[in-house]
């Protein structure tokens, strides 16, 4: 991202055909590979909130907050799935997690498998193949083959299904261990206590319009990124092909 192009409105969204229908404000034009970034997040290098795939990764090159991923103690467990999603990629990853910080890591804390519907659509499919369902003794016997998605755990873990999850990753994080630094609480902005702002003309005149700003300086972090793991490369099922 090195040039600002324009300004647009992204006008809709078509998920199946992977398209955005977009109103561009002036003169730019639109091309195959621009980014479109939020208002106001410019440069080579724009800044946003920083989230798992900052903090979570088994990369040896690079830095963190800072601090060079050469340092083992910085890197994230990763097990690279390559395929569908499978009990081994799950146990793999749990066990790794023990033999890097060890055996009691799992003994505390509140730990969440963090993951797309995609991806949980996935895990469903390895239990569809069971041939007994249990039933409990006050439930109606009509058959119900679906599971509840709001009860489910991962070995004995509970998720935490989020829709703006990569649809190829599952992510195992200590949520005690994330923070939010908040240097400005979001809100109006105002200057002694005045939050509407006249809108000056092309002439130097005042316009017809006030102006308000909403503004907010915040930023996600995690204490130890090391105590995390996620799988990646994961198939995603043909239904949600899109979202890829």
């Amino acid at each position: 991202v090195t040039v600002k192009l324009d300004t647009v409105t992204v006008d809709s969204l078509a998920h199946p055909s992977r398209t955005a229908t977009i109103l561009v404000a002036g003169a730019g034009a639109a091309a195959n590979g621009d980014k479109y970034l939020p208002e106001g997040v410019t440069g080579a290098n724009p800044v946003w909130f920083n989230g798992f795939r900052y903090h979570f990764s088994s990369a040896t090159s690079g830095s963190w907050m800072g601090l060079a991923r050469t340092n083992p103690q910085l890197n994230t467990v990763e097990v690279n799935a390559g395929g569908q999603l499978s009990q081994s990629h799950i146990r793999a990853l749990r066990n790794r997690m023990r033999l890097f910080r060890g055996s009691q890591i799992f003994k505390s804390g509140d730990w969440k498998w963090v993951l797309n519907p995609a991806q949980l659509h996935a895990y469903e499919q390895i239990a569809w193949t069971l041939n007994y369902i249990p039933k409990g003794p006050k439930e109606r016997s009509g058959v119900d083959v679906m599971f509840d998605p709001e009860a489910m755990t991962i070995d004995g873990i509970a998720t935490e299904v989020q829709d703006n999850q990569r649809a190829d990753t599952i992510d195992l994080t200590n949520l005690k261990n994330w923070y939010r630094v908040e240097t400005v609480a979001f809100g109006l902005y105002t200057v002694q206590d005045i939050s509407t702002f006249p809108v000056y003309g092309t002439s130097g005149g005042l316009s017809a319009t006030d102006i308000t700003y909403l503004c907010g300086i915040s930023q996600f972090g995690v204490d130890d990124p090391g105590a995390a793991g996620y799988i990646s490369s994961l198939t995603v099922p043909a239904q949600y092909s899109e979202f890829v």
